[in-house]
């Protein structure tokens, strides 16, 4: 098992910087370890609501070109606290080690999210009062600069392989 994006990959969150924004869709691209055929099984953000209830995000993978969306999870609504935890759901895609795919984070218009662990990676995109939580679109929209990107990761494993039965995950 090994994950990647805005994380380690042992899947440790990387950033410091504090983040907080409502309505706003971030990209950047990463690259998937190992070779050969990995299955996705998860992705996940380092995140929270700062004790807010009812605020909703969405994530998901799209080629490396942006023009594709490979998978996507539901909607996922965070845990009412302000402490930061991964937070996410499983989806299932053959992806190819060592090739590049792009880490899509979204969050509903008007709510906001929060973190203390932006990654210091910068991301691709921000799109201010366009609310992709219901869908993310099949293509990313042109990027308009270059934003903090949320802790987001991805857990793959070589298809085929064994399921880790402590893998534990839940849907908030």
């Amino acid at each position: 098992m090994a994950y990647f994006g805005a994380c380690t990959g042992a899947g440790v969150a990387s950033g410091t910087t504090s983040n907080n924004d409502p309505s706003f869709l971030f990209w950047h691209a990463y690259t998937c370890p190992d070779t050969g055929t990995q299955h996705l099984s998860m992705l996940e953000s380092m995140v929270n609501s700062n004790g807010a209830t009812a605020i909703d995000i969405r994530l998901g993978i799209y080629n490396s070109a942006g023009t594709a969306l490979l998978a996507q999870t539901g909607v996922i609504r965070l845990a009412t606290s302000s402490t930061d935890t991964w937070q996410g759901e499983a989806v299932s895609v053959d992806l190819v080690g060592g090739t590049d795919y792009i880490l899509a984070w979204t969050v509903k218009t008007g709510t906001g999210a929060f973190t203390d662990h932006a990654d210091e990676t910068r991301s691709d995109g921000s799109y201010k009062g366009t609310d992709y939580t219901a869908g993310l679109p099949a293509s990313l929209p042109a990027p308009d600069g270059t934003y903090v990107m949320y802790p987001i990761r991805a857990y793959v494993e070589a298809a085929g392989g064994a399921v880790d039965s402590n893998f534990i995950f839940s849907r908030w």
